[in-house]
């Protein structure tokens, strides 16, 4: 009875592992590998994330041309809050390493940072 129970509580632990939100962010002014770890590292520790919930940060692309990169960020849905938890990231990379973060390409200032 009790290796049943555990053998529960494992297959319970995963299954909530994949309630996760994938979103991306468009940065911009982003032109090198130095800029993706200010965004990190921004991410980190202005923002709060885990850094095993920024999937990815690269500098070229979209457009590397008009030096708008991309951020990937993996959120617990219960713990993503929509515009708030956005805000938040744009925030905190606005703030260090001074960059603008959006995530509607038709919008580049959705926080009126």
């Amino acid at each position: 009875m009790k290796v049943l129970s555990g053998i529960f509580l494992v297959l319970f632990s995963v299954s909530l592992k994949a309630e996760t939100l994938e979103k991306t962010y468009f940065i911009k002014g982003m032109h090198c590998s130095g800029c993706e770890s200010g965004v990190r590292q921004s991410f980190i520790h202005l923002a709060g994330l885990k850094d095993q919930q920024i999937k990815r940060v690269d500098h070229s692309t979209p457009d590397a041309e008009n030096q708008i990169g991309s951020a990937i960020v993996i959120w617990e849905k219960s713990e993503y809050k929509g515009k708030e938890s956005d805000c938040k990231l744009a925030k905190a990379v606005k703030k260090n390493p001074g960059y603008l973060l959006f995530w509607d390409r038709e919008n580049q200032n959705p926080c009126n940072l």
